[in-house]
């Protein structure tokens, strides 16, 4: 009977993850009370309605109706804690999950679920609920946790900072002829912003770099390739390398390391507890 569980988290992930946008959560952080409701319906009712075509037993009104209900009151505290920060983040999941594993324990308990009737195998389940949960939550699980650590480096610096750091004199330091430098700086100052470009990178690269490496960890494990993590990482360190050698600042360093190895860490130990649970069903 865990594929039930298994079903009812893999429901949570897409209906907290996936399905809330942008456009649900500004309603339900809105200040208008009934705006902020609505929001908080319309996200309850999907997670109810998920976790109700998820586990296809339709005369078990019971889960749906447990899940809107706990769900809406659940968001409900932490949007009046204004939470936002790991310790909320985790508080909510926790609540959540505590809620689903009640749930699927009391009715596997008196019986409800049809074990003769599962669609699609354990196995199934399992690996999309897996591939789901290394992509947003866990980029939010990331994010939250390195933030609220306080490890986000400033990569603004001021042109007087950059002189002196270079070594370069500051404008008030010029020579006395003003005509030559003029014409000599003009490309100077169009290489410029040329440059703090090329350093901002790509919008969202690093979400999809982190989705990317992520989901190639789990399909290294489900395959049998472990070595191809290793292979990984090395190729994202040589790539990176170039980048870090040039910010020549060690937050920054050590914040690609962080983020590098949360990320590699919840990957794999998703993907070979997810193999463990597998292998329980055979």
């Amino acid at each position: 009977m865990i594929i039930i569980l298994i079903k009812l988290i893999a429901a949570h992930l897409i209906g907290d993850f996936i399905f809330q946008t942008d456009k649900i959560c500004e309603m339900k952080y809105s200040n208008e009370l009934s705006k902020s409701l609505t929001g908080l319906a319309i996200h309850s009712g999907i997670q109810a309605m998920l976790s109700y075509v998820f586990i296809a037993e339709w005369t078990l009104w019971i889960v749906p109706l447990v899940i809107f209900v706990s769900h809406f009151f659940i968001d409900l505290i932490k949007i009046s804690f204004n939470g936002k920060r790991l310790p909320a983040f985790i508080s909510d999941q926790l609540a959540h999950y505590i809620i689903i594993i009640g749930l699927w324990w009391v009715l596997c308990a008196k019986g409800c679920f049809n074990i003769s009737t599962p669609y699609l195998s354990l196995t199934f389940w399992a690996i999309l609920t897996s591939y789901i949960a290394v992509l947003v939550p866990t980029s939010i699980l990331i994010k939250s946790f390195i933030e609220f650590e306080g490890w986000i480096p400033n990569q603004s610096t001021s042109t007087e900072e950059r002189s002196q750091q270079e070594g370069q004199p500051q404008q008030e330091e010029q020579p006395q002829q003003e005509e030559r430098p003029q014409q000599e700086e003009r490309p100077q100052q169009e290489e410029r912003p040329q440059q703090e470009e090329s350093l901002q990178g790509l919008p969202n690269a690093g979400k999809w770099i982190g989705f990317l490496e992520r989901v190639l960890i789990l399909t290294f494990i489900y395959t049998n390739n472990i070595e191809g993590i290793g292979f990984l990482l090395a190729a994202k360190s040589v790539f990176r390398f170039g980048e870090l050698n040039r910010t020549q600042d060690i937050k920054v360093t050590e914040y690609v390391l962080i983020g590098t190895f949360v990320s590699f860490t919840i990957a794999i130990v998703i993907g070979f507890g997810v193999k463990w649970l597998i292998g329980l069903d055979y």
